[in-house]
């Protein structure tokens, strides 16, 4: 082939190649592809977004309400639980205020009485007073209010700081419906110190319905057990003070008994009611 006809040639595989390039139908190849990157691209945006933005709140995010107790040994909070989420959870700990003349001053207060008193933290995740919490929950800012804090309570201290000290129960309640009723109540010591003068029985929940039960107890040289388990019948949810006294009076009797131990036949269990609720554990 002449060099004139070679280069006809490559001259009209240049000019097909250019009107390929420009048709209608390759530049609407072109502009798909270039849309289909956007929108792969765009596509990874959002998502990568909407990760971001995921602001939803753990299930035990909430305000927690909690009963406030004390003894001898120290300062306590009790969730107030409930079988339903963010609330189902029966927590109880050891708790002291930052505020030095503030603890003393709640601490002897609540120690000689058996009334009522609450306390209520700022919003937050009550998973993170799991023992096994990747972000353990060490502090709470609270108001203090003497009284049920939803039932006409009055407040004393506003916005104070409490520190956890001491984790004593975490126990998630199961919140299935129609379970079997326990047949028997058992009742956990809080509080229960060699050197204190009282201590506290607080009910271990099980299934709904149950009952939030808190008794102070105390004895001239009982010895008292750390747990104490008592029958119901099939229409009971607790133990009455009553059934509590003789529970512990015959455990002690009985403790006594097997040691050899030389007691006090005068030695009384006193039970004092500090709290029940029924209707918020239906």
């Amino acid at each position: 082939m002449s060099r004139i006809s070679t280069q006809i040639v490559l001259n009209l595989i240049a000019t097909l190649v250019i009107y390929l390039a420009t048709s209608p139908l390759a530049l609407a190849n072109e502009h798909q592809l270039t849309s289909n990157s956007n929108k792969h691209s765009q596509h990874k945006h959002l998502q990568h977004q909407h990760l971001e933005n995921k602001h939803e709140m753990p299930i035990s995010m909430g305000l927690h309400g909690m009963l406030l107790f004390a003894n001898d040994a120290g300062i306590y909070a009790s969730h107030l639980p409930m079988f339903h989420a963010p609330h189902n959870a029966q927590v109880v700990f050891k708790l002291s205020f930052t505020d030095n003349g503030l603890n003393q001053q709640l601490h002897k207060q609540l120690a000689q009485t058996n009334q009522v008193w609450t306390i209520v933290p700022q919003k937050f995740d009550l998973a993170r007073l799991a023992p096994n919490s990747a972000e353990p929950m060490t502090q709470l800012t609270l108001d203090v209010v003497q009284g049920h804090f939803e039932r006409g309570g009055n407040k004393q201290h506003s916005q104070v700081t409490a520190t956890i000290d001491n984790m004593l129960l975490f126990n998630v309640l199961d919140m299935t419906q129609g379970k079997p009723k326990p047949t028997r109540a058992n009742y956990i010591a809080i509080g229960n110190n060699a050197d204190a003068s009282s201590f506290f029985y607080i009910k271990h929940l099980q299934s709904r319905p149950d009952a939030d039960q808190l008794v102070r107890v105390s004895s001239n040289g009982a010895e008292l057990p750390a747990q104490v388990s008592i029958n119901l019948s099939k229409e009971q949810l607790h133990a009455s003070a009553k059934e509590l006294q003789q529970a512990l009076t015959n455990t002690n009797t009985n403790t006594n008994t097997n040691t050899n131990t030389n007691t006090n036949t005068n030695n009384t269990v006193n039970i004092e009611p500090i709290y029940l609720e029924l209707n918020e554990l239906r």
